[in-house]
């Protein structure tokens, strides 16, 4: 019989069963009406009997489970039709697959307002023999609708970028155990120059690899690692290392690279770094450990008190920016706005002083979704004001919980989406390039957080004698009178 063929099996493979196990073992071998026991069977009938009644209840409780929901649609506009959006506020699709964004991880925009994104179809881990190819793709919107309406792949061949930011006149990746800057030398809108910065990156867990790269008010690039990401680095200063999850900050001209929060004694797996209107750091975590004031723990030490968190929730957050554009409303200004990717959400927070420090609190999501496949993992506000929200696009965003090889983790989609505020008018982006060096300095003076971001990118790709020269009479030009003149000279 056929269930005596699987049980002799059973018996001959495993030396130790449970009751149920066992059970399962006599229902394979002949029982007399009687209950005496056949050759092989060495558990009473009273066991077979238990095994039926559990078995028997186990599907009575079936019967009144709901029934599972049918696959969720791949469709953008239903994806978007399962967004609840704060009230005053619009969402849009700017890119999708159909734009070639697949899983995009993190993104920056440069000084064209040219959006580039790090996308990994890699992710979380390479099949053997597999060759890596993620991307990163640069998106346009030529006709100022809202929508990317040119794509274009910069570079290739990378392995999991989960860090992008522009600068030096190229792009800095985090590409493993890598900091690359990728280079486009003939204007082709292709990388096609390499170059290995520094390498030594710990990659003990692929989701904890260097990640968020941002720009410092005095021109550092920070990033993260996470928890199992054990890094030695070698540097024109000696070797550097960071134990586990914390915050790396990295001069570039000099090569100087220095490491805070080692051993883990912030967030462990900070997934985002950003600097409010005066310089104040802030990190956001991608474990549930919350929000973060940075600088108290921006020193080279492992011996310091219990760092706090300023907002704790046990939520996850990847990705963040802080709200500084008059496109959005006044309520919303310096408020911190991250990605919610394990519950399918944007969040924002209120930063309010507190003694010596600041604590955040929360206010009503900007977007909260019943689409499970929403994965909002990085947020950043674009050159017209709008915030920009990169989703991973995936109805499983974990590897501790789901096996590397799910066959349900999606290596097809991804999508970028655009929220913009009803009934307010979309900033004019600055011209940045091509213009005199005092045009581009004067932009230090807007209210607009990325005219001024990235106008001190221009200034520090430009020569220096040059800069420093524009400086001079500009600085002696300012009003002395001005509420914002001591910002001006910060900036």
């Amino acid at each position: 019989m056929k269930f005596k063929a699987q049980s002799s099996k059973l018996r001959k493979s495993t030396r130790h069963q449970s009751s149920i196990g066992g059970a399962l073992t006599c229902l394979g071998a002949n029982q007399t009406t009687t209950g005496v026991q056949s050759a092989g069977c060495h558990r009473p009938l009273v066991g077979v009997r238990y095994f039926v009644f559990l078995l028997s209840l186990g599907l009575l409780a079936l019967s009144f489970l709901p029934a599972l929901p049918a696959a969720e649609s791949h469709d953008p506009a239903d994806e978007l039709a399962s967004f609840r959006i704060a009230s005053g506020y619009a969402v849009n699709l700017f890119a999708s697959e159909s734009d070639g964004i697949v899983n995009p991880i993190s993104m920056r925009f440069d000084a064209r307002g040219r959006l580039f994104v790090a996308c990994s179809w890699a992710y979380p881990q390479i099949e053997p023999g597999q060759k890596v190819d993620d991307k990163i793709l640069v998106l346009e919107d030529t006709d100022g609708d809202g929508r990317a309406d040119k794509s274009n792949v910069f570079a290739d061949g990378l392995f999991m970028p989960m860090g992008i930011e522009l600068g030096d006149g190229g792009v800095y990746v985090g590409n493993g155990t890598e900091l690359l800057h990728l280079k486009d030398t003939d204007g082709d809108g292709r990388a096609d120059q390499r170059r290995v910065v520094l390498r030594g990156f710990g990659t003990g867990d692929t989701h904890q690899n260097i990640n968020s790269f941002r720009w410092g008010p005095g021109g550092e690039l920070m990033f993260c690692q996470g928890l199992h990401a054990y890094s030695r680095v070698e540097t024109p200063w000696g070797n550097e290392k960071l134990e586990g999850a914390g915050v790396w900050r990295f001069r570039p001209r000099s090569l100087r690279l220095d490491p805070f929060l080692d051993g883990s004694m912030g967030a462990h797996n900070p997934w985002g770094v950003d600097f409010d209107d005066w310089g104040q750091p802030f990190s956001v975590a991608g474990n549930g450990h919350g929000i973060y004031y940075l600088l108290p723990a921006m020193v080279r030490t492992d011996h310091f008190l219990d760092f706090k968190q300023i907002a704790n929730k046990s939520l996850k957050y990847c990705g963040m920016d802080i709200i500084g554009s008059s496109h959005l409303p006044d309520d919303v200004q310096g408020l911190i706005v991250t990605g919610g990717f394990l519950n399918n959400a944007l969040y924002w927070y209120r930063l309010t002083e507190d003694g010596a420090g600041y604590k955040a609190t929360e206010v009503p999501p900007l977007i909260q979704s019943t689409h499970q496949s929403f994965r909002a993992v990085d947020v950043k506000v674009g050159p017209e004001g709008a915030i920009y929200v990169a989703d991973f696009y995936n109805p499983i965003i974990g590897h501790y919980q789901s096996s590397f090889r799910h066959p349900d983790r999606d290596k097809t989609r991804g999508r970028i989406w655009r929220v913009t505020a009803k009934g307010r008018p979309l900033v004019k982006p600055p011209q940045l390039l091509d213009v005199p060096l005092v045009a581009v300095l004067d932009q230090l003076k807007s209210t607009e957080l990325w005219n001024r971001y990235h106008a001190k990118r221009v200034l520090a790709d430009a020569d220096t004698d040059a800069v420093m020269r524009a400086m001079k009479p500009w600085l002696a030009g300012l009003d002395t009178t001005d509420p914002r003149h001591e910002h001006h000279l910060f900036e």
